[in-house]
């Protein structure tokens, strides 16, 4: 590899053991054979260090090797032409991209998952003589305030989230109680 082109590879979050002590990520070869070690920290090791850092204390040597940031193992070869400074500021935004690009994937999956309960949620109506129950448990009132305008049944823990079309899960909220609620959870 030459040595003026800069790689940098995220390996992974670097762990605390239960004996306390931090291990790093190490990627060894490539490919479908590449397998990841951890390698101990040092105690000299701050996952909240605001400077990327050395983490197995080689600050001596060339650029290439281990770097640490915000809690997640970085190798770095090449670049022995850039400075330091931009080194840093090049693996700061390899994790930060790193970063963005796993919460966008967290929110996808999310997403995706809401989207498959909700078409599940709004195929089961609560079952008539649920709606029966409920309005004469609750005496066709807002459990919450008390009024008896534009009453709706509510899922206490909403289909999405678990909760089911039984007399025990379902309630009388007025909209806008209902709206509130919908709001804090």
């Amino acid at each position: 590899m030459d040595d003026n082109i800069l790689k940098i590879t995220v390996s992974g979050r670097i762990v605390r053991g239960d004996d306390g002590v931090y291990r790093f990520p190490l990627v060894v070869g490539e490919g479908p054979s590449a397998r990841v070690v951890y390698l101990d920290l040092d105690a000299s090791y701050q996952p909240d260090s605001p400077e990327p850092t050395r983490p197995l204390g080689q600050e001596f040597f060339p650029v290439d090797g281990p770097w640490a940031y915000r809690g997640t193992g970085v190798q770095v070869k090449g670049g022995n032409e850039l400075s330091l400074e931009e080194i840093r500021l090049k693996i700061k935004h390899a994790v930060l991209r790193h970063d963005k690009a796993f919460e966008r994937m967290r929110r996808e999956i999310e997403a995706l998952e809401n989207v498959e309960q909700a078409d599940i949620a709004r195929r089961e109506r609560i079952p008539d003589s649920v709606r029966l129950f409920v309005w004469q448990r609750d005496q066709g009132k807002c459990v919450q305030c008390g009024s008896a305008e534009k009453i709706e049944f509510d899922h206490i823990i909403p289909v999405i989230k678990g909760g089911s079309n039984t007399e025990r899960n379902v309630q009388l909220l007025c909209e806008q109680c209902n709206r509130t609620k919908g709001a804090s959870i």
